[in-house]
């Protein structure tokens, strides 16, 4: 016996504040008076959705496409020892002439609270920044909760898991849209992003689009087919009946005949035909960007279409003919592809993955990788008429080794900053600032000083800063910081200190600090009132970015 259950969850959200958002018969209930039993369900199913053995695709950046990432994350478990104090590398605190002694026992309080908190922080599991969905099977075996007495454990969970973006409200993935395609579609159609689900059109399309791929090694799919001619070829057994009715007095040399080949020419081609008709009829620009750019698709899918020439069927009839599953051990990926394109054209949406199969499957976006790659697509606008070239994921090596001899410096460590910043009069020598994209929702919560939400940079932050500032050595450069999304309600901005000292030592070399507001989807109507929104976002940010940033930190290069 299975028990189904849904969960609704976000990037980074803790593992303990996850919604149910179904279950079967009286579980909902159950699973929600023993949220120990749910949490250990999903853990379970996320650690399984881990390893090598499942089915899930992490759509990755270029860079790191192919890397494997835990779906579990605690992403402060090494701030204990190694973190800022609020007087510290990045605070810019002025001397006020107060006592030493004074000092120190606030700074050791203020420590000893970092501590604190860290330690709070640390006993939280969460889920890495990812959106998609996932599907499985978790075995009761494998789970350590367990329930009452008078409830009777299920020999497994079939588990859905929907993760979205926590910038976008519940029904709509507005700003998910929006990284995926900036700078790369221009759609004219709020369809797109309007749907209840409209994060899984994009799913789709890179679900086709994979799935077709791991199947071509294979070649066209062909099955065995009747096919009935009447020309001059003859081959097979001759149709008297048909030979006569078609030809009987008719002094053409043509023959009726019938013969079984083993042919491209199969309701299951059809389907993959229809389905490429189906997404490009409905997302142009996305099939175009995703689909017909790929060359060993275009080419698969266009053969194909030729060899089809003037075979065609009802759709409907291509969908019965098809139910099937395909059950032949060469074509084991065929299977996979056509699940997806019934899905896609019944437009099933959501219900992409079957929860039936021992293996997690599922099709996930790593949102920092995401939102590393919009920023380099939003800084490159412009960027020789703003007196900058902005270069991405430039490794340099540091620390010499004893190895090095005949002139041949060998170093031991490499650096690798998100953004490196080089002026347009010297681009080879003059890199003047480093920067990090930061998509953990961490940086959001420490500038945030309202009602008492602040944190201090040192608890939460205190790993990246160290990264950036190694960064900024390695690089020679005056200047490092972060750039990350802080969601917003209308004109509600919070004013943000960008500049920040290093330390009471070092006042010559910055830190910044740059968010990038993120208007939120709930309190618009339409994606149109939010690309507006968004828009002028996108033009604050540049302007910031220039006068606030890079001005300042050319400007601290050349002094």
């Amino acid at each position: 016996m299975a028990v189904k259950v849904g969960f609704k969850a976000t990037d980074y959200q803790p593992i303990n504040e996850v919604s149910i958002d179904y279950a079967d018969d009286n579980w909902l209930e159950i699973l929600e008076k023993n949220k120990e039993l749910k949490d250990d369900i999903l853990r379970v199913f996320l650690k399984n959705a881990s390893s090598k053995n499942s089915n899930v695709y992490i759509n990755r950046g270029k860079e790191r496409n192919g890397e494997n990432i835990s779906l579990i994350k605690n992403f402060g478990k090494n701030l204990k020892d190694d973190y800022f104090t609020e007087k510290s590398a990045v605070d810019d605190i002025e001397d006020d002439g107060v006592d030493e002694t004074e000092n120190f026992t606030k700074e050791k309080q203020q420590e000893q609270e970092a501590e604190r908190n860290a330690e709070k922080y640390m006993s939280t599991e969460r889920i890495n920044g990812v959106v998609g969905a996932l599907s499985g099977v978790v075995k009761s075996d494998y789970l350590k909760v367990k329930l009452p007495e008078n409830v009777d454990m299920p020999e497994e969970f079939s588990v859905n898991l929907q993760i979205k973006s926590r910038m976008d409200a519940e029904n709509h993935s507005y700003f998910v849209a929006k990284l995926l395609t900036y700078g790369l579609v221009k759609t004219h159609s709020e369809y797109v992003y309007d749907s209840e689900d409209n994060i899984f059109d994009f799913l789709l399309i890179d679900i086709y689009v994979e799935k077709i791929l791991e199947a071509i090694p294979k070649g066209y799919y062909r099955t065995y087919q009747r096919f009935t001619n009447n020309d001059d070829r003859l081959k097979g057994s001759i149709d008297i009946a048909r030979h006569i009715r078609l030809n009987a007095g008719h002094d053409n040399g043509k023959i009726a005949y019938s013969f079984r080949e083993n042919s491209v020419i199969n309701s299951f081609n059809m389907l993959i035909l229809a389905t490429y008709d189906y997404l490009r009829i409905r997302y142009l620009d996305l099939v175009e960007q995703k689909i017909d750019s790929n060359l060993r698709i275009r080419f698969f899918l266009n053969d194909l279409r030729y060899e089809m020439q003037g075979y065609k069927a009802a759709l409907q009839k291509v969908l019965t003919e098809n139910i099937r599953p395909i059950a032949h051990p060469y074509y084991t990926e065929y299977e996979e592809v056509r699940k997806v394109c019934l899905k896609i054209l019944r437009e099933e949406g959501v219900s992409i993955f079957d929860t039936d199969s021992d293996k997690v499957q599922g099709f996930l976006f790593y949102l920092p990788d995401l939102w590393e790659i919009f920023l380099k697509r939003v800084m490159s606008e412009d960027q020789e008429e703003k007196g900058y070239f902005v270069f991405d994921q430039k490794s340099r090596k540091y620390i010499e080794t004893n190895n090095s001899k005949n002139d041949v410096r060998v170093f031991a460590c490499s650096s690798r900053p998100d953004f490196i910043f080089n002026s347009v009069n010297n681009p080879k020598k003059g890199t003047f600032l480093i920067m990090d994209a930061k998509f953990k929702e961490e940086w959001e919560k420490a500038i945030d000083s309202t009602a008492g939400k602040g944190r201090a940079l040192s608890t939460y932050c205190g790993e990246d800063i160290n990264k950036c500032i190694r960064d900024m050595v390695v690089f020679g450069t005056n200047g490092a910081g972060v750039i990350f999304p802080r969601k917003v309600q209308k004109q509600k901005s919070i004013e943000v200190k960008h500049e920040r000292a290093i330390s009471t030592f070092n006042n010559k070399q910055k830190f910044y600090i740059l968010p990038f507001d993120i208007p939120y989807s709930e309190e618009v109507k339409s994606y149109s009132e939010w690309n507006t929104l968004f828009e002028q976002s996108v033009r604050n940010f540049k302007v910031e970015l220039v006068t606030d940033v890079i001005e300042k930190a050319k400007k601290a290069m050349m002094e």
